[in-house]
């Protein structure tokens, strides 16, 4: 199949899609906050244990709880990585004769997000459209320990995976257009960076996790620019590294 032969998708879809996934993070969000009180107003009635305290109101069910807002938005990667670092060091606060040492765990749990990562990686939605697109079309980079720069030129971008490890990647989106004018990637940078060059009037919407990191859009926006209607959706997760959007 070519691209003149594929079925042109209405873009209303990508909008209802984009509004179901904020309205279900709003539902997720709404329904924590609700909880959170109601544990608050339990705990100053002192209908919780100082045990159960201990643990729902601790830094590592922050994390979980962020996690939950993750899923709610799709962004998978992110929230499983959330989910494994604060259930991991939630375990000595739940089996209390558990000791340990944050310096003697860090890199083993360091190699095991590295692992889950790497795992999360499915190829699922590329592998079902790689048969009948241009490699192009997609971008699935993963760079361990070192660094990569890739120009693409695409008619029909759908999207794709930037993975940086302990290394770094460069993406020029420049000269790409977005098939049906939307598309998402998923950025996870891990101790690394990432940076991503798009057209100046490209509407970006960052939904990604951060923990001790971050991926901002740092372009130079002119206000006098034409309305572009291409969004490119960025989701995955920022951990001790980043991202940058430029122009």
């Amino acid at each position: 199949m070519t691209h003149t032969a594929e079925t042109k998708k209405d873009p209303q879809h990508f909008n209802k899609q984009t509004s179901n996934t904020g309205g279900a993070k709003r539902l997720m969000t709404g329904v924590l906050l609700l909880a959170t009180g109601g544990l608050l107003l339990l705990s100053n009635f002192d209908l919780l244990s100082w045990y159960l305290e201990d643990i729902i109101f601790s830094w590592q069910m922050l994390l979980i709880a962020i996690g939950f807002i993750s899923l709610a938005g799709r962004n998978y990667t992110g929230a499983i990585i959330l989910f494994a670092i604060g259930g991991f060091f939630l375990l000595p606060d739940i089996f209390t004769n558990l000791r340990i040492d944050f310096v003697s765990v860090f890199w083993p749990l360091v190699i095991i997000v590295i692992g889950l990562t790497l795992i999360l990686r499915r190829r699922n939605f590329m592998s079902s459209h790689h048969e009948h697109s241009h490699s192009e079309d997609f971008i699935d980079e993963l760079n361990i320990f070192g660094g990569s720069e890739r120009i693409l030129n695409s008619e029909f971008f759908e999207g794709g995976k930037i993975t940086s490890i302990f290394g770094g990647s460069s993406v020029n989106l420049k000269n790409v257009k977005l098939k049906n004018g939307y598309a998402e990637i998923e950025m996870t940078s891990i101790f690394g960076g990432s940076k991503l060059y798009v057209p100046e009037n490209w509407n970006i919407r960052i939904e990604a996790t951060s923990i001790f990191g971050g991926i901002n859009d740092k372009r130079q926006l002119d206000v006098t620019e034409t309305v572009n209607t291409n969004t490119l959706v960025i989701k995955g997760a920022a951990i001790f590294g980043g991202g940058e959007i430029l122009s």
